[in-house]
């Protein structure tokens, strides 16, 4: 069963330029329209005008800038004007609840933030809120932040233990190869690893990392 999207019409009663396409089962299938920000941070403000257009047909949502006022050589951007918020797996931890996919959480704490950070970016030459790395190196920069990990290559250790478990067991060796129980060292993180959105994203992750590199060392 597909997941829907909830808090769309918080989001379109916010933001009246955007508008909604539905499909024929009256869900949203795709945003589009002029997203206004108007939006301070440490005393800067940026008020400016993007086109988007939004698709919603799967999860999390792609966006799309369409009248190239990204830069084409803005790191997070893709080539066909995509843009890169963050990783996959952040998404889905921080907006999927169990009613659905959470569209306001999405847009007010990772697309609105995309744009304060291009435009801070193209202002001053840095990244207000930091920057993550790309592709696997970013995806295992999360990771290692999620569970309070302590180098790539322990967290690279860690998502291949948990990926294998189905249950939770205290007395096991923690996944982070410390030698300890995980009781007394990543109880909480490892619970957390074998909840459902979460174990999803990390046997998908892991899958691309192998389709993509024979050997993940490289990235240490």
């Amino acid at each position: 069963m597909k997941m829907r999207y909830i808090n769309v019409d918080k989001v379109l009663a916010q933001h009246q330029n955007l508008r909604v396409e539905e499909c024929n089962d009256h869900t949203p299938r795709r945003i589009c329209g002029t997203f206004i920000m108007n939006t301070e941070y440490n005393d800067v403000c940026f008020y400016k005008q993007y086109n988007i257009d939004i698709d919603l047909s799967d999860i999390p949502p792609y966006v799309v800038e369409t009248e190239g006022k990204i830069s084409k050589r803005y790191p997070h951007r893709y080539r066909d004007g995509g843009l890169c918020l963050e990783t996959t797996a952040r998404l889905k931890i921080d907006c999927i609840e169990e009613n659905g996919f959470n569209f306001e959480i999405w847009f007010n704490q990772f697309l609105m933030p995309y744009f304060f950070t291009y435009e801070y970016y193209s202002r001053f030459g840095e990244y207000p809120f930091g920057e993550r790395s790309h592709y696997n190196q970013g995806v295992l920069e999360y990771y290692k932040e999620y569970f309070h990990l302590s180098s790539l290559k322990q967290t690279i250790a860690f998502l291949q233990q948990v990926s294998k478990m189905k249950i939770y067991r205290g007395h096991w060796l923690c996944p982070c190869g410390s030698g300890k129980r995980i009781r007394e060292c990543h109880k909480n993180e490892v619970i957390n690893a074998l909840k459902p959105i979460q174990r999803e994203c990390i046997i998908e992750d892991l899958l691309e990392m192998r389709r993509e590199t024979k050997k993940v060392g490289e990235y240490y």
